[in-house]
């Protein structure tokens, strides 16, 4: 990469920050999906199991909302759902596993992808800040 002191005109700087955000948002990316896997294997060893199909559910996976890339960590069916929103779909599989999370007039919250998520926020956080 190199180095702005020694850039010269506008499309030498711009070159430059170009291949900054390629590194850094390539090198955030990476990090980005590890701890997504981190957080489904905390999750995933913590989720109640019954039967196990919400265990069998979980699912890592990339979106894009945007200009805004990301990973999902999902359980309970092929809708995305992401704790942003805290909707309920209609139909079995797709509330579940909130109504599991977060528990229902019938039933206590019994969360396990939430306290995953807490975990793993310091520790994600930690490695973007080093890039």
């Amino acid at each position: 990469m190199a180095n702005l002191a020694s850039v010269s005109g506008l499309s030498g700087v711009l070159g430059s920050l170009t291949a900054s955000v390629t590194v850094f948002g390539t090198a955030a990316d990476a990090i980005t999906a590890q701890s997504a896997q981190n957080i489904y294997s905390v999750a995933d060893a913590n989720v109640p199991v019954d039967k196990g199909d919400l265990q069998a559910s979980g699912v890592v996976r990339p979106f894009t909302e945007g200009s805004v890339k990301g990973y999902e960590v999902a359980y309970g069916g092929t809708l995305p759902q992401t704790a942003k929103t805290y909707t309920y779909p209609e139909g079995g599989a797709n509330s579940y596993a909130w109504f599991v999370e977060l528990g229902t007039r019938f039933q206590n919250p019994q969360p396990f992808l939430l306290p995953a998520y807490e975990q793993e926020k310091p520790n994600w956080q930690l490695a973007l800040s080093n890039l």
